[in-house]
């Protein structure tokens, strides 16, 4: 996994957090307000979907909001074209 909101990276599976990880997450997160997305035009839907489910884990009291009642911040161009590997012609 890596830093930050815990989401799979490369061939790893998306796996929810227990335990330790999971105090540790909300911790981490427990003052934050807001994320920043940079390079938003190269995720693609089912990776927000994950990141709305991280964040539900991390604040399961705001689970009534959008994101959890975090700020999202999408940085980047959306007129970028897409990793070669994610080109549909």
């Amino acid at each position: 996994y890596s830093d930050g909101l815990c989401l799979p990276a490369g061939v790893m599976k998306w796996q929810v957090l227990k335990g330790n990880s999971l105090k540790k997450f909300q911790e981490c997160l427990k003052k934050k307000k807001a994320i920043c997305l940079d390079e938003f035009s190269m995720l693609r839907p089912p990776e927000l979907w994950r990141m709305h489910c991280r964040l539900c884990q991390a604040r399961p009291e705001f689970s009534h909001l959008p994101f959890e009642g975090f700020v999202i911040v999408l940085i980047g161009d959306p007129g970028q074209l897409p990793p070669y590997g994610y080109c549909v012609l």
